[in-house]
């Protein structure tokens, strides 16, 4: 959902002139690509990382389901 948003909002800074909204526009990219970018390395997230401790990344269990 993150790359979906980001590449969306990558094609649509360019439809605006509104400069409050392109700034909106621009922050959605790079929330959302950094976001992505986070999610798609493979590790397995750390116990001080309370919500998600233990429990793999994107990017971990599509590296699993590959290998299966």
């Amino acid at each position: 959902m993150s790359l979906s948003l980001a590449v969306i909002s990558y094609f649509a800074v360019n439809t605006f002139t509104n400069d409050a909204l392109l700034n909106f526009i621009n922050g959605l990219f790079y929330v959302n690509g950094t976001l992505f970018l986070f999610t798609v390395i493979p590790i397995i997230y750390p116990k001080w990382l309370k919500p998600y401790a233990g429990l793999p990344s994107d990017g971990y269990q599509i590296i699993r389901v590959l290998k299966n």
